[in-house]
């Protein structure tokens, strides 16, 4: 597992840039952070571009990583998202993938897929969909968020959220940047 090396988590971001469009809106964030290699401290500059479809419930939003130390980084980037299904063990709650199912396919399940281009999130129940699309080679992780609760039966994990955590493992020259879109539609 990784352990957090940059000081980017727990920190502010600059608004670099807010543009209310017909069709879109577009939101900048930026920020200079460090990260800890060899005990040595390297400088970071994290921007990302949010691009909000106005009539559609779409979002793209581009990572772009530039390297303000002399030398590259190895550095491992990883984004979380996380959604509240309700249920994380229904037949009609699931992730599905392009080509068909996971092999577990149930939103309380945790497993690791490399290499996709695209992971689903579908609530029959709700009629929801949710798309997610990303670039690069990375993997995706995949797990759910869970309380513990006190029953009369004792103690029970209790399902809150389901968890997709694109991640890459990045040599850092100059500049790195990804794109991550995401939709919501009705399930066809």
């Amino acid at each position: 597992m990784p352990i957090e090396n940059g000081d980017f988590v727990n920190n502010e971001y600059t608004v670099k840039r807010k543009e209310i469009l017909n069709t879109h809106t577009i939101l900048q964030l930026q920020r200079n952070g460090r990260i800890i290699q060899g005990g040595n401290e390297k400088s970071v500059q994290v921007q990302k571009i949010f691009k909000m479809m106005n009539e559609s419930a779409v979002i793209e939003v581009e990572y772009i990583l530039t390297n303000k130390s002399a030398g590259p980084l190895t550095v491992w980037f990883g984004v979380e998202f996380n959604f509240g299904l309700q249920a994380g063990h229904a037949e009609d709650r699931y992730y599905y993938l392009i080509d068909g199912m996971p092999e577990d396919k149930f939103l309380d399940s945790m497993a690791e897929l490399q290499n996709i281009e695209f992971i689903g999130l579908k609530d029959e129940w709700r009629n929801l969909d949710i798309q997610l699309r990303f670039k690069g080679i990375f993997s995706v992780w995949r797990f759910p968020v869970e309380t513990i609760s006190l029953s009369e039966a004792g103690f029970e994990r209790v399902y809150q959220s389901s968890v997709v955590l694109p991640n890459w493992k990045i040599k850092l020259q100059k500049e790195w940047r990804t794109k991550i879109k995401m939709s919501m539609d009705n399930i066809s």
